[in-house]
């Protein structure tokens, strides 16, 4: 019950703006600025991580120079 009345309002505080989401998402993230490996789709890519686009994917820059947009798959940390 507490979970779902913190979520609740918390949807409230950001009166349904996403922007707001994104903003503490980049500010909590401890994968952005890391070089990570993306399993997604039966592809593995590897890259650093740059940012999080405006509908939420990852985005990460691949050794190739191109940016990605990663919208599902598992990412882990490389080190």
């Amino acid at each position: 019950k507490k979970i779902l009345e913190y979520c609740e309002a918390y949807y409230f505080r950001i009166g349904g703006n996403f922007a707001d989401i994104i903003d503490e998402w980049r500010k909590l993230s401890y994968t952005l600025g890391t070089r990570v490996k993306v399993h997604s789709h039966g592809e593995e890519l590897e890259g650093q991580a740059l940012d999080v686009d405006d509908n939420g994917g990852l985005i990460v820059r691949l050794d190739t120079g191109f940016n990605r947009h990663i919208l599902s798959g598992d990412v882990e940390l490389v080190r």
